[in-house]
């Protein structure tokens, strides 16, 4: 009965080990996040809006192209990402490169987009101004608003 007893106790640690780890490893949202808001209506990324080293925003590009209603290529085989603006503003932007191609132009953005917890994220305000919208920050909300009116 002992034995019984001892190897129901190790599989409760071992389950109660699992799921601390398995919370620890999910992104979770902190105080410090800031909250991106696009034309009025706040998104929801997969992973949290984060500011990095750099002082730079940066986002699930996913998230934000599809609520600037952009058009979006991903081409994972080279991380290359090919934005079209409803004004027919174009980005393309490699992972790890902080050049891009503005409506053709060639521009250097301060942070590169990366990949963070699979996810790609690109800089909000590069990418937001550059495809016709307005970027303004509220810090004493943390509250980031994009417009596209």
């Amino acid at each position: 009965m002992k034995k019984t007893y001892k190897n129901w106790l190790t599989g409760l640690v071992v389950c109660s080990l699992l799921a601390v780890t398995m919370v620890v490893a999910i992104p979770q949202a902190e105080a410090s996040d800031p909250v991106v808001v696009v034309n009025g209506e706040r998104i929801f990324p997969n992973v949290n809006p984060y500011i990095n080293s750099r002082n730079v925003t940066m986002v699930e590009m996913r998230s934000i192209f599809e609520a600037l209603d952009c058009t979006l290529d991903y081409n994972s085989a080279d991380k290359t990402i090919f934005v079209v603006a409803p004004n027919g503003g174009t980005l393309l932007m490699e992972v790890g490169n902080r050049n891009v191609v503005v409506d053709g132009e060639w521009q250097t953005m301060a942070s590169a987009p990366e990949v963070w917890y699979g996810r790609t994220l690109v800089p909000l305000r590069f990418i937001s101004e550059n495809l016709g919208a307005s970027v303004s920050w509220n810090k004493s909300t943390n509250v980031i608003s994009v417009d596209t009116y």
